[in-house]
């Protein structure tokens, strides 16, 4: 028998923390197959006043029923209390993520909730919101892919010529009594210091060129999710008047795509151990050759 009412319900009826109103209401029921109406007076106490943000009416059609300040919220235990069972309970839950819907629906039934309530989802709304930044996912995953596999494969091409290139310099400094470990490991220490200046012009670039590049990308997206709705099925039918209007919704159009520190690190990680991979391959092929050989080659 507890409530909370809004700012402007208070302030309109002199209302308190601590008052008590009274609410008349009428419970229309079957029995004996006949519709009986049962009026009920409900005497609640307010223990919270809160100031309502939202749009006051959700529907043109400004009727007082419909006046969002005009609702009284309280618990399902009150309700059961003084009008029975003759009401229906809507609830929406909103996930961090979809892939917890199922421990989300496992942990209602869990609690309680039986069977025979229904536990859905907005597919629709959640794809026309959230489809084109998937989109975007996919497209900036498969570059990534791309990169990658490429990326390794020139790199240690690349690495490889550099390392014959070099090879006198290394016949010389095997020739003058150096060890084939500091060798490898001057070599190896100068790819890792070039992949580290190659990492800061890269993220320099890429900072500055990745948020144009993905809010085109989005925009891109958006518009083929807008085309394919347009060309597919629509649901045309009356639509009921006076009942509160579900707001459109509307697709992310924008998206921060700022590298955090740990993505920062990921990608240093990887670049270094990848120019690891390809120094090593080429290192260890050039150092098998003994300095005489390397020497008389040059000659």
């Amino acid at each position: 028998d507890e409530c909370i009412i809004s700012k402007e319900l208070a302030e309109l009826n002199n209302l308190e923390v601590g008052d008590s109103f009274k609410l008349k209401t009428s419970v229309i029921s079957m029995e004996d197959d006949k519709q009986v109406v049962k009026n009920t007076t409900v005497e609640l106490k307010i223990t919270g006043i809160y100031l309502d943000t939202t749009e006051e009416y959700s529907s043109p059609f400004k009727i007082s029923t419909l006046n969002r300040r005009n609702e009284v919220l309280t618990n399902i235990e009150t309700l059961i209390k003084n009008l029975g069972n003759m009401f229906t309970v809507n609830a929406k839950y909103y996930l961090k993520d979809p892939s917890l819907l199922k421990d989300f629906e496992a942990e209602l039934r869990t609690q309680g909730l039986d069977e025979y309530y229904l536990v859905s989802t907005d597919e629709a709304g959640y794809q026309k919101v959230v489809g084109p930044v998937e989109g975007l996912k996919k497209i900036s995953l498969t570059f990534l892919i791309v990169v990658l596999v490429f990326g390794a494969v020139i790199l240690i091409l690349l690495s490889s010529i550099a390392i014959r290139e070099r090879k006198y310099e290394i016949g010389v400094l095997r020739a003058m009594g150096m060890q084939k470990r500091k060798v490898a490991l001057g070599l190896w220490s100068e790819m890792l210091m070039i992949t580290v200046c190659c990492l800061i012009v890269g993220f320099s670039v890429g900072s500055a060129l990745a948020q144009p590049v993905s809010d085109m990308l989005l925009s891109e997206q958006i518009e083929s999710a807008k085309a394919v709705e347009q060309n597919g099925p629509s649901l045309q039918g009356a639509k009921l008047v006076g009942g509160p209007q579900a707001k459109e919704l509307v697709p992310l159009e924008e998206v921060d795509v700022s590298a955090g520190t740990d993505t920062i690190i990921e990608i240093a990680l990887l670049a270094l151990l990848l120019a690891s991979i390809a120094s090593i391959a080429a290192i260890t092929k050039v150092t098998k050759y003994e300095p005489i050989k390397i020497l008389m080659e040059r000659n």
